[in-house]
């Protein structure tokens, strides 16, 4: 597991486009700025996407759902278009997006895997310029989160597409910890 601070990273991959059904290969740039107080007003946002992670409660009881606030913000000075699918803005998690640890060990994802059709124009979301989509996400339906423990969940890339390329995305804020007790 990467956990990314304060450093930019390049991602390759080779990713399958939703939007057409051809396998491409993509260069994505994913570049994490964590624990910035500054980084809303970082000068490196300005004309692009950020994306980021905000626990929704620090602490949980027994019986509580672990869930995480994704975010996601148009930078840019155009509206985008966005694919949600596998992607946190997808209320429903429908793909492992997180890296989950309780007391330092991986959880594997036992969330649902979702196979889709081709992209419609009806598929995708608009993000006009200087809006922020938050998408609030109960990660109890994909990972075995129920336990007492200290958890860290860290969103170690983001892959965002629109109907013809995939987005370059900053990411903010990558790690969340909980405590379960």
């Amino acid at each position: 597991m990467i956990v990314l601070t304060n450093k930019r990273y390049t991602l390759k991959c080779l990713a399958a486009s939703l939007a057409c059904g051809l396998l491409f290969a993509c260069e994505a740039v994913t570049e994490t700025i964590q624990n910035d107080p500054a980084a809303s007003e970082n000068k490196e946002l300005v004309g692009k996407l950020s994306a980021g992670i905000r626990p929704v409660e620090n602490r949980l009881i027994e019986g509580q759902s672990l869930e995480v606030s994704f975010y996601l913000n148009n930078g840019t000075d155009a509206a985008i278009e966005v694919l949600p699918w596998a992607t946190p803005l997808e209320v429903n998690i429908s793909a492992d997006l997180f890296a989950v640890m309780k007391d330092d060990e991986a959880l594997p994802y036992v969330g649902r895997v979702v196979k889709r059709k081709a992209a419609t124009a009806e598929d995708y979301i608009t993000l006009e310029s200087g809006e922020q989509l938050e998408t609030t996400l109960n990660l109890s339906q994909a990972y075995d989160v129920s336990a007492a423990g200290d958890y860290r969940i860290v969103l170690e890339s983001l892959y965002l597409q629109n109907s013809k390329e995939a987005l370059e995305v900053i990411i903010v804020d990558n790690t969340v910890a909980v405590t379960r007790q």
